[in-house]
């Protein structure tokens, strides 16, 4: 078990590592929001629909959320893509959490761990691999 000095020291150091990654992603968030500011116009006009993969900066977050640079799909709908500067994403991930569920006929197969997740395999959307 480890001692109360060490699960202190550990927590600072966490915090020291969130703390840095924070700092340098506050500079790339301000040139990305510039970049929005000076070509509203162009990224309005992107075609973006509901499907769609797209590579998106998610920056640095806190907790569990998806960092950095991922692969994101779309999932707001074409008229909302079109007329708003929000775009709603959900990160896509290579990690997969799995369960074995067995069929009634005694068949096994891996299935997503929660009914919340779906994934895309590379046979049927060859492009992701």
């Amino acid at each position: 078990m480890e001692s109360d000095a060490i699960q202190r020291e550990r927590l600072r150091l966490k915090k020291v590592d969130k703390k840095a990654k924070l700092d340098e992603w506050h500079p790339k968030k301000i040139a990305l929001a510039n970049e929005w500011i000076e070509n509203e116009q162009t990224q309005m006009k992107r075609p973006i629909i509901r499907g769609a993969i797209f590579t998106c900066e998610l920056g640095e977050n806190i907790g569990t959320e998806q960092n950095g640079e991922r692969l994101v799909l779309v999932l707001s709908n074409d008229w909302i893509n079109r007329t708003s500067g929000n775009v709603k994403v959900a990160p896509l991930s290579t990690k997969l959490k799995t369960k074995t569920v067995t069929d009634r006929k005694g068949k096994t197969k891996v299935v997503p761990r929660l009914k919340t997740h779906y994934f895309l395999r590379k046979e049927v959307y060859p492009f992701l691999a």
